[in-house]
């Protein structure tokens, strides 16, 4: 009776999992950790499709070690891969790190199966714990550098950016490339240096750690434009109420300036950011992300941003 529930509860989680691995998913209000901390959750659905694998498979547990291993690395990409596609007509990406989470899952499934005698070679099974420490480690390793990083912002608040730290690069999106420097700044050690492409639109974002603006009266940033000729960057602010309002022109705060040479200092009121949606009040505690965005540039253009931060 036992493994009888065992059993049942082991099929069932397996199939919750799926389900919510193809279909479900955080929302995009969410913070970066539980985001993060929800694509872990592909380690142990495949840990579970291993043992479920083990279990129902007649004569799995009679094959090599090798044999095994084949059959559950070879099932595990198929499904893997299938749930990706799928994924795809949900509206989601197909990302290359969830399958590697997966095949982990399955590795650290495989290791916690053993084979007959494994357990009882003390060094066997030293070696076998030790992998799967390094495989827990690598997996996880995004999620707790969200957390440290989230953590900074809240101490950091009411300064979004100041790129004082390498993991607020983490924050950031962009088309071009970034990275953060030490050549230029205007306060601190650091900036972020940001190429601009040639593209239509060649934005660069910031979507995570944002927090609650509505205590604020202004939003300030700096510009660095190391070249003589001028050129314009156009902004984009909006909050999380933007998408239900099909991400329409008229729904968000849109402004844009010329970079001329050298540091440029810009101001927003926090209280035209409010009433930018033509139908409704911006909502400043929900604040989605804040893009800055060059249009058809004929070369590719670098500047340096700096001090992000709101005003009292």
């Amino acid at each position: 009776m036992k493994k009888s529930i065992k059993e049942i509860s082991l099929h069932t989680f397996f199939i919750a999992g799926l389900i919510l691995l193809v279909v479900g998913g955080p929302g995009s209000n969410v913070t970066r950790s539980i985001r993060d901390g929800w694509n872990l959750g592909h380690v142990p659905l495949f840990i579970l499709f291993t043992f479920v694998l083990y279990q129902d498979w007649k004569g799995f547990k009679d094959k090599t070690l090798i044999s095994q291993w084949v059959l559950v690395i070879s099932f595990s990409v198929l499904l893997a891969v299938t749930t990706e596609v799928i994924q795809l007509f949900a509206g989601r990406q197909f990302d290359l790190l969830d399958i590697f989470r997966d095949l982990s899952g399955s590795v650290i499934g495989m290791l916690l199966l053993g084979k007959e005698g494994i357990d009882s070679r003390k060094t066997g099974n030293a070696l076998k714990n030790i992998a799967i420490t390094i495989l827990v480690i690598i997996t996880s390793y995004m999620f707790f550098l969200s957390l440290a990083d989230e953590y900074i912002a809240a101490r950091q608040f009411p300064v979004l950016a100041s790129f004082e730290t390498p993991l607020e690069i983490n924050r950031w999106q962009a088309d071009g490339k970034i990275c953060i420097s030490d050549n230029v700044r205007r306060s601190g050690n650091s900036s972020l240096k940001i190429e601009f492409t040639t593209k239509r639109y060649s934005a660069v974002t910031i979507r995570y750690s944002l927090g609650k603006w509505e205590e604020c009266d202004s939003l300030r940033f700096s510009f660095f434009n190391p070249d003589t000729v001028n050129f314009k960057v156009s902004c984009r602010i909006h909050d999380n109420e933007h998408k239900e309002h099909n991400n329409a022109y008229s729904d968000r705060f849109n402004c844009y300036y010329v970079l001329e040479n050298g540091w440029n200092i810009f101001a927003i009121s926090l209280n035209d950011l409010r009433n930018a949606p033509s139908t409704r009040e911006m909502n400043l505690n929900e604040i989605e992300q804040i893009s800055f965005f060059s249009t058809s540039l004929p070369a590719a253009r670098v500047v340096y941003l700096d001090d992000i931060v709101l005003f009292k």
